[in-house]
């Protein structure tokens, strides 16, 4: 299932000039909002949590390349961040909520680069690895046999042969339809290749689990640089000639790709890989930028990247203008459906909705109050909360935010804003589809 575009950063709110507190979110194709705004029985309980929160003094570590800074550096840091923001009280009161929902460190001296659409995408990663001179690691949901898939297959290859140790893990439900004669090119040339939760039984190493799956699209370079977001290693499916495929990553150079080099080694082990070549795969890292990052996974208990969502969007219930944009077209149809039976109730809670028109919006993204951003892999449903595996980077600063926000503002000039008349007027026919939809999402 293609991923979704989240704007509003798991509910981003933002501070207009006249003082009130605004929330922009822009979900996508997968989009199961229900899940996201009400929970479910397997899912935190994020009020709880908020209220935990309130009463413990847990606070976030802060690391940069060397380790963890020392206690005054740590209160420096903190109140540099509140006062850029424009709503310090807002970032304040999200902190304790974000420190008791995750261990996750915040991590200084990043440079971060955002990436949008399919071709600037696939350019960025390319030339990252082209400029490989120790290894790559590459973990992704689509792996295809396509036009795409083969040019990442012949870098890959030209990296080999230039003595970089390449490493490759896909989904095997979502590159089903990828040729045994692919992943045999690879291995002939020493690339190591692992396949994620194979779907044929007899191939299971830790036993069978065909409904978890790896939606994770992570690209790690000589341990320095980092692509991470929703884009997976395909050509995009086409629907028309207008429509175009709407994507966003984002590049890390610096500090935090230790993070995401620490999480896929983790994964490697767990799933049976073969033992990885010896290679640098933790550097000494100088600061790259200003820029920090926050990595959260999924899912994990509690569901650190669900909860960063639904503590934001729970804000909206204070006053917060909240925006969703979503997606108006998908390969699956019933993702739409799925999303669109939730439309008036948000829409009667003061939601304002938009549709995200010429585009496949495939992108999952998010900005709150300017200075708290979200770039990842994690759809607003179920799957991506309770069974996916997932990342997110969340990076606080208002250099990051702003960049986001021009970017939802040009989305929503491409957009068509949903009214009231319009879900109300729904026929018959639409609303049973929305229904049956709904009833079966469970299990996309």
């Amino acid at each position: 299932m293609r991923s979704a575009h989240l704007r509003h950063a798991r509910t981003v709110y933002t501070r207009r000039a006249d003082g009130a507190v605004r929330a922009s979110i822009v979900l996508s194709c997968a989009v199961f909002l229900a899940a996201a705004l009400s929970g479910c029985a397997r899912l935190p309980d994020v009020g709880a949590l908020i209220a935990y929160a309130s009463h413990t003094d847990t606070t976030l570590q802060w690391v940069d390349g060397s380790g963890v800074l020392l206690m005054d550096q740590q209160h420096e840091r903190l109140r540099r961040m509140l006062s850029m923001s424009s709503a310090p009280d807002m970032l304040a009161r999200h902190l304790p909520v974000a420190a008791a929902i995750s261990n996750a460190p915040l991590v200084i001296g990043n440079r971060l680069m955002l990436l949008q659409d399919g071709p600037a995408i696939e350019q960025a990663i390319l030339d990252a690895i082209r400029a490989a001179t120790d290894h790559v690691n590459i973990e992704t949901y689509v792996l295809a046999d396509d036009e795409v898939g083969r040019r990442f297959a012949d870098v890959l290859l030209k990296k080999r042969a230039e003595g970089v140790a390449v490493a490759l893990m896909y989904d095997s439900f979502a590159s089903i339809g990828t040729s045994k004669s692919y992943y045999d090119g690879l291995r002939a040339a020493g690339v190591r290749v692992l396949e994620y939760h194979p779907i044929d039984p007899l191939h299971a190493r830790r036993g069978w689990n065909p409904n978890g799956r790896d939606h994770r699209k992570i690209f790690i370079v000589d341990g320095r640089t980092a692509i991470l977001g929703g884009a997976n290693i395909e050509h995009p499916h086409e629907v028309d000639r207008e429509t175009y495929w709407r994507d966003t990553d984002i590049r890390i150079d610096g500090p935090a790709v230790a993070q995401l080099q620490a999480l896929f080694l983790q994964t490697w082990r767990t799933e049976g890989g073969e033992p990885l070549p010896s290679a640098k795969y933790f550097p000494i890292i100088q600061p790259f930028g200003r820029e920090i990052v926050r990595i959260l996974v999924g899912p994990d208990v509690p569901n650190a990247i669900y909860t960063t969502l639904v503590s934001a969007i729970i804000a909206a219930q204070r006053g917060v203008q909240v925006e969703l944009m979503l997606p108006s077209v998908s390969d699956f149809a019933p993702a739409l459906a799925a999303g669109r039976s939730h439309y008036q109730e948000l829409l009667d809670s003061g939601v304002v909705i938009y549709e995200r028109q010429h585009a496949w919006l495939h992108a999952k993204t998010a900005v709150i109050d300017g200075v708290w951003s979200t770039v990842g892999s994690t759809n607003l449903d179920r799957r991506s909360f309770l069974f996916n595996q997932e990342i997110n980077a969340v990076i606080w600063g208002r250099e990051f935010g702003d960049r986001m926000e021009l970017a939802f503002a040009e989305d929503r000039a491409a957009s068509r804003r949903i009214l009231h008349d319009e879900c109300r007027q729904r026929g018959v026919g639409a609303r049973l589809g929305e229904y049956i939809a709904g009833v079966f999402s469970y299990w996309w």
